[in-house]
């Protein structure tokens, strides 16, 4: 079993193929070098619950798969490789679909025989290659979108998710990882994140309402800050220019609540302003605090309104957590909030566990905390600063 020169020629391979081939491709590209039986790709849907079988598009057998069941789900949630040997002398091969920190999905591959671990080696550097065709597929097609959709989205979910960045992003120094709830229906909140330099610059926003009026506040929002910030702007007049654009669009009548964070990734420096926003969770060696900025007013209500920059430092191995008011409101029918004590509480028990991963966690476990009725639109945001090393 010779996978030598395989992933060289996939991506390639899977570049000039229709999106709908992706599979197809794949599997006469491993033919070559191993006994496969058979090969599916999943793909994590949009709220991170299920894993949904790529196919063809010719039938409408596709499999679905919870992300915390058997195999396929280990793969996805633990970002590693999982071998199961079939009992009759062949392996089913599970592999994470990993960019970058942000995973897509699961590449299954069944061969006759247990492949070596050069070959698993070589299948995980074939899933991150799978992982960059993926979101560069869903530019000119819709068949790997749809697959993704456990349902289809409604019009203000599509304004918003079209505003996003990638939903994690890991390097050396940093991981990030974002993620808005409920998935499919969600209106006003929106997050933002670049790395220029040395420099990481991470966003919260909550735009008044629901539906499609928040979307498209949280759409002007979100581009008039993108703006700001591409022209050279400090965080502080970024956050200060938005503020004009939408007191000049609306009068006042309508406003932005927002969470602003420049992270210098060498110092672990913090510039942060706090446009009328919670902002969540430091966690520190494992324990858990509330991360308080001074609240200013929200964007939007005054035409001339000043912000003011809150400093800190970071320590290596430090997890800053924001989060939109949702988290915290989110509360069963007559019940009790989840509440700050308890998002606390939950962060302290994930210490330890990936970005990508933890921001996944706490939103499952918002949802079954005692019947809990997301009356509102969720943001959890997940940084964690290494260090320069």
């Amino acid at each position: 079993m010779d996978l030598t020169g395989i992933v060289g020629r996939a991506l390639p391979a899977l570049d000039a193929c229709a999106p709908e081939m992706v599979v197809e491709t794949l599997r006469l590209l491993l033919r070559e070098a191993l006994p496969v039986q058979d090969l599916a790709v999943y793909l994590v849907d949009y709220d991170q619950e299920l894993l949904l079988e790529l196919t063809d598009g010719t039938h409408h057998s596709a499999r679905v798969v919870d992300v915390e069941e058997g195999p396929l789900g280990e793969a996805f949630v633990s970002g590693a490789p999982v071998v199961v040997e079939d009992g009759h002398g062949g392996a089913v091969t599970h592999v994470p679909m990993v960019s970058r920190g942000e995973r897509f999905g699961v590449l299954v591959v069944s061969t006759s025989s247990p492949p070596p671990t050069t070959a698993v080696d070589e299948l995980v550097r074939l899933g991150a290659v799978l992982a960059l065709v993926v979101p560069q597929a869903s530019l000119y097609s819709d068949h790997l979108e749809r697959t993704r959709r456990a349902v289809p989205l409604t019009l203000p979910a599509e304004i918003q998710w079209s505003e996003l960045p990638v939903r994690a992003y890991s390097c050396d120094r940093f991981d990030v990882a974002g993620q808005l709830c409920p998935a499919y229906e969600v209106g006003g909140d929106v997050f933002d994140y670049t790395l220029e330099g040395n420099h990481l610059q991470v966003t919260a926003l909550d735009a008044m309402g629901h539906g499609l009026g928040a979307s498209l506040l949280g759409s002007l929002a979100i581009n008039a800050l993108r703006n700001n910030r591409r022209a050279g702007l400090s965080l502080v007049d970024q956050v200060r220019g938005a503020d004009r654009v939408l007191y000049g669009q609306h009068g006042g009548d309508k406003f932005v609540c927002g969470a602003f964070v420049r992270l210098d990734t060498e110092t672990g420096d913090v510039v942060a302003v706090n446009a009328g926003h919670p902002f969540g969770v430091l966690v520190r060696a494992g324990a858990g605090r509330p991360f308080d900025v001074p609240a200013q007013l929200p964007l939007g209500l005054f035409e001339r309104t000043m912000y003011d920059e809150h400093r800190m430092r970071l320590e290596p191995g430090d997890r800053l957590v924001l989060v939109s008011d949702g988290v915290l409101e989110a509360a069963p029918p007559g019940g009790e909030e989840y509440g700050e004590e308890r998002l606390v509480a939950d962060l302290e028990a994930l210490d330890g566990m990936g970005a990508d991963e933890t921001v996944r966690r706490v939103i499952r476990r918002l949802r079954h905390f005692e019947g809990v009725d997301l009356r509102d639109d969720i943001t959890v945001i997940v940084l964690d600063w290494r260090g320069a090393g």
